[in-house]
């Protein structure tokens, strides 16, 4: 979005139809989802940013990402949106005084795939980019310059990344 409509929306939230959360991962959508359908018009909702989330993006300093907590148009918070089932969580568990420390896998294939050819496969058997796709895979040298700028732009957006496998 253009950054001049970026404080209108910290205020007032943008709409988005819920159709996302009706789709799957190739943008087919789920029939059976009872949250967004085709019988319920796929309603519309609210996307708030998340303020403590924002980070400018180091490849593109022109650039930013920032979260945002969905809801209803009656305000009140979608259930299903992942970052409300993380909070609802965390909440109980810490009724019960259980503190969660939680951490995060990136988990990512780097594919010789462009969208088009994906989808001409069904989005299977997709080729990578390098001839082993294994665990402790370590003839990586011929693509670990890479790797190594993965891991620079990872440290400058403030994740912690102890190795790569």
């Amino acid at each position: 979005m253009p950054a001049e409509g970026f404080a209108s929306i910290c205020e007032n939230g943008v709409g988005l139809s819920t159709l996302a959360f009706g789709l799957d991962y190739a943008d087919d959508v789920v029939l059976d989802n009872e949250f967004a359908n085709f019988s319920n018009g796929f309603p519309d909702m609210v996307l708030v940013p998340d303020l403590s989330t924002f980070l400018i993006v180091p490849w593109d300093e022109k650039s930013a990402l920032v979260f945002a907590d969905c809801f209803d148009m009656n305000g009140n918070p979608i259930d299903i949106y992942p970052r409300e089932v993380l909070r609802k969580i965390v909440e109980r568990a810490k009724r019960n005084q259980i503190y969660p420390v939680m951490s995060l896998e990136y988990e990512f294939y780097v594919l010789s795939e462009d969208i088009s050819s994906m989808d001409d496969k069904g989005y299977t058997n997709l080729k990578a980019i390098y001839p082993s796709q294994g665990y402790f895979d370590i003839n990586r040298t011929w693509h670990a310059h890479f790797l190594k700028e993965i891991w620079r732009q990872m440290k400058a957006c403030g994740i912690f990344v102890d190795s790569f496998e």
